[in-house]
């Protein structure tokens, strides 16, 4: 058992995968993973449920405060980038 001045095994172990990880090649492969989905789903027929979600504009008032980033906003920045 760790003391508390002294981490365990377990958060050594966690502290050196986070450290080797390359976060820009993390953010990249979800990136095209995005991409990827978004250009399945626009492949399909219209009457699919996915393509009715992202085509789908919600009616009524919004919530105060900022707005949420939807999947759509995701998609845009990706494009972009």
């Amino acid at each position: 058992m760790a003391s508390i001045n002294q981490p365990s095994s377990q958060t050594i172990i966690y502290k050196e995968l986070v450290s080797s990880l390359d976060k820009t090649s993390y953010y990249k492969k979800i990136r095209e993973y995005r991409l990827r989905r978004w250009g399945h789903v626009q492949r399909m027929e219209d009457g699919r449920r996915p393509t009715q979600a992202l085509n789908w504009i919600p009616e009524g008032s919004h919530k105060i405060g900022r707005p949420r980033i939807t999947w759509n906003d995701n998609i845009v920045k990706d494009i972009t980038e």
